[in-house]
């Protein structure tokens, strides 16, 4: 079983416990990794890839703390995609 499966069998088991579950997929973030990792030229080609460009990490700290705060009560089983529109669902 794949990870949106187990999500939603670990949505459907916590909620009647008032648990909800929830996955953030995140896409390609610029950090000093990947610079250091492919240079700076190719982080820019990779950038020019994604709609938005490369997200930050702290893109994807925010989308956690939305799931996890008062507008992410009554989402549960759901994949939040944050990769700047690389990948549609």
């Amino acid at each position: 079983m794949g990870s949106e499966g187990g999500n939603k069998t670990l949505a459907l088991t916590g909620a009647p416990l008032g648990i909800t579950v929830n996955t953030v997929a995140p896409g390609i973030m610029e950090t000093e990794l990947l610079v250091n990792t492919h240079g700076k030229e190719e982080v820019a080609r990779l950038a020019a890839t994604v709609p938005l460009g490369l997200g930050k990490p702290h893109d994807v700290a925010l989308a956690v703390a939305f799931l996890c705060g008062e507008g992410g009560r009554y989402i549960t089983g759901a994949t939040l995609d944050v990769n700047g529109g690389m990948y549609m669902r």
